[in-house]
């Protein structure tokens, strides 16, 4: 999983950006990266190219790899997973939703829609199913950071970078 800056800067709290690592890792439990790989026949090419030794051969297939889209069931599950490891955790999951309608308005201000984005359920969709998810929830959820801290951290990563 990679996490871009911009990102981080997306987001308004710790929840946001922990949905979204939530669902990717989501991803990576429920084995999607291998199933995408498996449909579009990359393992045998992967498999192929070490058996060889093909270098470039593996370079390019990573390449191929890094533009497989997951089917819209595969983004459902993953929202559903990452949400159970979200309130597993006693982080609150309504982050997940926050961020999903942010994408939406980013893609609509800007009329820009990511290729990723396009095999995704539709945003304020999968927000609102979130939403339903978390009205049958107590409200016990401890903050991951305070607001000063969140503000502390989005401005050091800044000054890394």
């Amino acid at each position: 999983v990679v996490v871009h800056s911009g990102l981080i800067y997306m987001c308004d709290n710790p929840e946001e950006l922990l949905g979204v690592l939530a669902h990717e890792i989501a991803h990576l439990e429920k084995r999607h990266v291998y199933e995408r790989m498996r449909t579009e026949g990359m393992i045998t090419l992967i498999e192929g190219a070490v058996a060889q030794g093909g270098g470039a051969t593996v370079a390019t297939a990573v390449g191929e790899l890094a533009g497989l889209a997951f089917s819209r069931d595969q983004e459902n599950e993953a929202d559903e997973v990452g949400f159970v490891f979200l309130t597993n955790s006693n982080i609150r999951p309504n982050g997940m939703a926050t961020l999903f309608r942010k994408m939406k308005e980013e893609s609509d201000m800007s009329g820009y829609i990511p290729e990723f984005m396009s095999t995704h359920p539709e945003l304020e969709s999968r927000a609102q199913n979130i939403e339903i998810k978390c009205a049958g929830l107590s409200n016990t959820f401890v903050p991951v950071m305070t607001d000063e801290e969140w503000e502390n951290f989005q401005v050091n990563l800044r000054l890394a970078l």
